[in-house]
C-alpha cells in the first residue's frame, strides 16, 4: 500500500488482543524507518500500550472483583487486627567509681564503664529481670485463678509434672514479655531508651513503669548484696586485727611480769599516770560513740567517716539538689520524679545502713579496748605499788 505523499505502508493484523467468538481484525501501520533512526528504536513497537489498554479494558470487570476483593480483605484485616501501643522510657546509666590515688587508676575505670554499661543493657533483655517483673505484677494485681489452676496448686506439692508445667508456664511468660521489650543503647551517651509495647496504651505505659522498677529494685538488691559482703569481710579482718592486738598486750604484759617493767623515767608512777590516762580516753571515747548511736541526725567524727560514705552522701546531696529544681517542672507523679525519689531512699538507706555499722563496730572496738585498758591500768598499778615497796 501507499500513502498519498508516496510511502510505503506496512500493514499487519493482532488477533491475540481479542477473544475468538468477538475478534475484530484491527489494522495497524507501521511508519517506514528513517536513515538515521537505530536499530533499537526500529524494533520498538508504539502501539503496545495501547493494545494492554484494550486488553483490561475489554476485562474490566475481572481487574475490578480483583480490586475490590483486595481492598475488602485490607479492610478486615484492619478491622480484625489487634493494636499495638509502645511506651518508652530513657534511663541514665550512673557509676559509682572507688577513689583514685593517682591518675592511672582514675584512668583505668574509663574502660570498666563501657563493660558496665553493656553489662546493664544486657540485664534489660535477661530473662532473670522478666521473671521478677511478673513477681511484682503478680504482688501488685494477683491473677484470678482458673478451675485447672486450682486443680494444678493442688497437686503441686506432690506432682513431678504439675511442677514442670508451672516452669513451662513462666518460662512462656517470661519469653513472651521479653518479646515486648525493646532495649536500644543512645550513642554517645549514658542514656538506655527502652520500650515496652502492649495492646493498651495504658497498660503499656503501667507495664514499663512496673519493668523499670523491678529493674531498680534488682540493682539494689545487688548492691546491698555487694555492701553486705563487703561489711563482712571488713568485721572479719577488723576482729582479726583486734585479736593480734589483744594477744600482742597480753604478751607485753607477760613480759613484763616476768622480766619486770623498765621505765624510762625515774618515776615509777608516770607509767601508772599514762596507763590511767589511756582508761579515761577509752571510756570518753565509748561513752561518745554511745551517745552517738542513739542521735537522730548521726553526724560521725572524721576518724570514723571513709572515703566511700562521703562520695555516698555527696551524691546523695547531688540528687536532693537535682529533684528540687525539676520539682518546680515535673509533677511528683512523674516517672522521672520516681526514679529520682527511689534513688535517694536508696541511697540514704545505704547510708543509715553503714553509718549504723560503723558505729556498732566502734562502740564494739571501743568496749574492748576499754576493758584492755583497765585491766592494762590494774596490773601496771599492782606492778607500780610492788616496784615502790622494793624501793622503799
Amino acid at each position: 500500500m501507499k500513502s498519498k505523499d508516496g510511502s510505503e505502508i506496512v500493514s499487519r493484523f493482532d488477533e491475540g488482543s481479542f477473544p475468538a467468538e468477538g475478534r475484530a481484525l484491527r489494522p495497524q501501520y507501521v511508519q517506514p524507518l528513517e536513515p538515521y533512526e537505530s536499530s533499537f528504536q526500529s524494533g520498538f513497537d508504539r502501539n503496545t500500550i495501547i493494545e494492554y489498554f484494550y486488553a483490561i479494558l475489554y476485562r474490566k470487570w475481572i481487574v475490578a472483583g480483583i480490586f475490590a476483593v483486595s481492598i475488602l480483605v485490607a479492610g478486615f484485616y484492619a478491622y480484625t487486627a489487634t493494636p499495638s501501643y509502645r511506651s518508652s522510657a530513657t534511663i541514665e546509666m550512673e557509676k559509682v567509681f572507688p577513689s583514685s590515688s593517682n591518675m592511672n587508676d582514675l584512668f583505668s575505670y574509663f574502660g570498666q564503664f563501657e563493660l558496665f554499661y553493656q553489662t546493664q543493657i544486657e540485664f534489660l533483655k535477661s530473662r532473670r529481670l522478666a521473671e521478677a517483673f511478673l513477681k511484682l505484677m503478680a504482688q501488685t494485681d494477683p491473677p484470678k485463678k482458673s478451675t485447672s489452676e486450682g486443680d494444678a496448686q493442688q497437686d503441686k506439692a506432690g506432682a513431678v509434672s504439675d511442677q514442670r508445667q508451672e516452669e513451662r508456664r513462666q518460662a512462656a511468660a517470661a519469653d513472651e514479655i521479653l518479646s515486648r521489650v525493646t532495649v536500644t543503647s543512645v550513642k554517645g551517651t549514658q542514656l538506655i531508651q527502652v520500650d515496652m509495647a502492649a495492646e493498651d496504651p495504658v497498660l503499656a505505659k503501667r507495664m514499663l513503669e512496673k519493668y523499670l522498677e523491678a529493674f531498680v529494685d534488682e540493682s539494689r538488691r545487688k548492691r546491698m548484696e555487694i555492701n553486705a559482703k563487703v561489711r563482712e569481710w571488713l568485721k572479719k579482718e577488723l576482729a582479726e586485727t583486734e585479736r593480734q592486738l589483744k594477744e600482742s598486750e597480753s604478751n607485753l604484759l607477760e613480759f613484763s611480769k616476768t622480766h619486770g617493767v623498765v621505765f624510762q623515767d625515774r618515776n615509777p608512777m608516770t607509767f601508772l599516770q599514762r596507763a590511767g590516762e589511756a582508761a579515761y580516753q577509752s571510756k570518753d571515747s565509748r561513752q561518745t560513740i554511745e551517745s552517738l548511736k542513739f542521735d537522730k541526725d548521726k553526724v560521725l567524727p572524721p576518724q570514723m567517716s571513709n572515703e566511700y560514705l562521703q562520695s555516698l552522701k555527696s551524691q546523695l546531696a547531688s540528687l536532693r539538689s537535682e529533684y528540687t529544681g525539676l520539682k518546680s517542672i515535673y509533677s511528683p507523679d512523674y516517672f522521672k520524679m520516681g526514679l529520682l525519689r527511689n534513688k535517694i531512699e536508696s541511697l540514704e538507706q545505704a547510708i543509715g545502713e553503714i553509718e549504723q555499722s560503723t558505729l556498732d563496730s566502734a562502740l564494739e572496738s571501743a568496749k574492748k579496748k576499754e576493758a584492755m585498758s583497765a585491766e592494762t591500768y590494774e596490773k601496771s598499778k599492782q606492778e607500780a605499788m610492788g616496784l615502790s615497796a622494793l624501793m622503799v
